[in-house]
């Protein structure tokens, strides 16, 4: 009986399409180039098309554009990165629209087969934020579903999305690479893009990092609006999207990565603390050797497991990971006093990074809070607290948003891997051409001297330096 079942399967398998190549369909938002799209949508219904392949998950109004010569309101729009086709959407508005808490904008697209259940699925996409906007916002990311996300609201979609980035992207940064691998549950046939931070907007303050220039549409100025392009879902093991482009080596010295782990009983329900296991050792297999490791873990009281090793001792650092086991109550004060007092001992020659993952909803006091915060930020000791559950640990988040670059957030099994994924070790750039962001031409209704006027009153514009690609 067992024979004739596995010869069934393996004849329906042979059946079945063969999964390769790009499994969005209309990844470029390609479409007829005539006639120019130059307006935007005021309002749309769930589901209104706005390409081929692509449509809108709920109220809000994402933009397309599908030439070059696209204008917004007349004045100049981001040209696609590759092809002619873009989105565009709303990530956050620093003033609310009526009746609505955090606005923001979707694109959802489909993919040509569902993915399979217990398979890698590599995926990337690129965003750029437009010139004009003086605020940027994170979490942009994306979330794949088996059904249709269909939300009669404006409002921010509460999924976890399974591929995310925290990056603060700046107009500076042109076409900005997104990308990320996830094991898929199955089924998932729906791909949905845009931000899913609490967060509506980050004012950006940097010199430099500011809005380029004030000569754009209101639609697009006055809030965080970004542009996406080449979106890519493929196996993982085919290395199709742009998982690693635009990135060259780590950098020389390499960092400490300090796993702060609790064990307490609590921990063990849902799996969070062998979840947790899991994502360690993957984390460690994923970075250079030149880069350190070290783990400590708490309950009533902390202990340094691992003290920092290197990535690469993959034999003791899975078994001591495998020794770790739930136990008694959460002591997170003491945790919090030990793990600083340890990374103060220790003057690390390189940056410190504290992956603190916690259940625990415990306060923390103030001598305790002031000196960690004054360790990691005399140190540069960055922050990332993975709250397992859906009660906040408001002492943490504030310590998280107290050190430079801390993230808290909550964590679960469908989003810890792409978390991770952002807290690992940063690549240099590779100047690429390909990160250049092109925009179209004014409208020929705009009045020359009108523009020139308003150009000249204010100095610091940039509008005449913006890189364009004319009408042919």
């Amino acid at each position: 009986m067992r024979l004739l079942l596995s010869i069934l399967l393996v004849c329906i398998a042979a059946f079945l399409p063969a999964q390769t190549g790009n499994l969005v369909r209309n990844g470029g938002f390609e479409s007829a180039a005539e006639p120019v799209i130059s307006t935007w949508l005021k309002e749309n219904p769930v589901g209104t098309k706005l390409t081929d392949g692509w449509l809108t998950p709920t109220l809000a109004t994402p933009d397309y554009y599908n030439s070059d010569r696209s204008l917004c309101d007349g004045f100049p729009v981001a040209i696609a990165r590759t092809g002619t086709g873009r989105g565009a959407f709303i990530c956050g508005m620093e003033n609310q629209l009526p009746g609505v808490k955090n606005y923001k904008e979707y694109l959802q697209g489909e993919l040509t087969q569902p993915l399979i259940a217990g398979k890698e699925y590599a995926v990337s996409f690129y965003v750029t934020l437009d010139c004009s906007s003086p605020q940027t916002s994170t979490g942009i990311g994306a979330y794949f579903s088996s059904e249709r996300i269909q939300q009669n609201s404006k409002e921010k979609l509460n999924v976890n999305p399974q591929i995310i980035s925290y990056q603060k992207i700046t107009w500076k940064d042109g076409w900005t690479l997104i990308s990320g691998t996830f094991k898929a549950k199955g089924g998932e046939k729906y791909i949905t893009l845009g931000s899913y931070s609490d967060t509506s907007v980050v004012r950006l303050t940097e010199p430099g990092t500011a809005a380029a220039t004030f000569i754009s549409s209101p639609h697009i100025s006055n809030h965080v609006y970004f542009y996406i392009d080449d979106v890519c879902v493929s196996p993982a093991d085919e290395k199709l999207c742009d998982c690693k482009q635009g990135a060259s080596q780590q950098k020389s010295e390499g960092e400490y990565y300090f796993f702060v782990l609790d064990a307490s009983n609590s921990m063990n329900e849902s799996g969070k603390l062998d979840l947790m296991k899991q994502q360690i050792m993957k984390f460690a297999d994923s970075i250079d050797s030149k880069n350190k490791i070290g783990i400590m873990i708490f309950n009533s009281t902390p202990s340094i497991l691992l003290p920092f090793t290197g990535a690469n001792e993959d034999k003791l650092i899975e078994k001591k990971i495998n020794k770790i086991k739930a136990k008694g109550t959460t002591n997170g004060d003491l945790a919090v006093k030990r793990m600083y007092e340890y990374i103060d001992s220790l003057k690390l020659p390189a940056r410190c990074h504290v992956i603190f993952a916690t259940d625990g909803i415990f306060r923390i006091s103030l001598k305790t809070k002031a000196e960690a915060d004054s360790v990691l930020i005399r140190t540069h000791t960055s922050l990332c607290v993975l709250q397992f559950g859906t009660t906040k640990n408001e002492d943490l988040e504030d310590m998280a948003n107290t050190v430079e670059d801390g993230l808290y957030t909550f964590a679960n099994e469908g989003n810890l891997n792409s978390i991770l994924q952002t807290q690992m070790p940063v690549v240099e750039v590779v100047e690429d051409k390909s990160r250049i962001v092109y925009y179209s031409e004014i409208s020929s209704e705009i009045d020359p001297m009108l523009l020139q006027i308003m150009i000249m009153s204010n100095p610091g514009d940039q509008f005449m330096k913006i890189p364009r690609k004319g009408a042919n």
